[in-house]
């Protein structure tokens, strides 16, 4: 998917901004185990940088029609390529500067970590990052409940009760 991104951007105040959301969310900083192991493990990685997460390209100098197939190709290249599960982060972003105060934010990510509801989450939580680094703040937020904490939960669960529970509502 991509973003179109019309005025001022901050290329700082924008990787800035990924690396405080990369920070916060263990689940980008996440990569995943399961060759020769008895069970896939979810590896949460103390630290992944921005710079690690973000490529910038640069087709100004290019026409628009231009710039339209090559988006097309970089999005089909980008299903193409995929993520390696084996290494974090599981997720690109491909800031694209189309001329003056033009981008496009190009996001790749698996759904193994969020889907695009969660995701919309996420950018709400880099544009305020991206707002506060901007004016030279840093936001002071609650930090989000572990993921971790649900997969206890799930595993504390009777799994007999729930697939009774489900083939009852799924019942015709």
């Amino acid at each position: 998917q991509f973003y179109a991104w019309e005025g001022t951007l901050d290329r700082e105040a924008f990787g800035r901004a990924w690396q405080c959301v990369i920070d916060r969310h263990p689940m980008l900083r996440t990569s995943f185990m399961w060759k020769d192991l008895p069970a896939p493990l979810q590896i949460v990685h103390r630290k992944v940088k921005s710079a690690d997460v973000i490529e910038d390209m640069d087709w100004s100098e290019i026409s628009d029609a231009q710039q339209q197939i090559r988006m097309g190709e970089l999005l089909e290249q980008e299903l193409k390529h995929g993520l390696a599960f084996d290494r974090a982060p599981l997720m690109r972003i491909r800031l694209v500067r189309r001329g003056l105060h033009r981008y496009a934010i190009v996001r790749s990510f698996h759904h193994i970590l969020t889907d695009d509801w969660c995701f919309s989450l996420l950018m709400m939580d880099f544009l305020s990052h991206y707002d506060a680094c901007i004016q030279g703040a840093v936001l002071d937020q609650p930090k989000p409940v572990p993921y971790r904490e649900y997969i206890a939960w799930l595993q504390r669960q009777d799994q007999q009760a729930a697939e009774q529970f489900w083939k009852r509502e799924l019942t015709g």
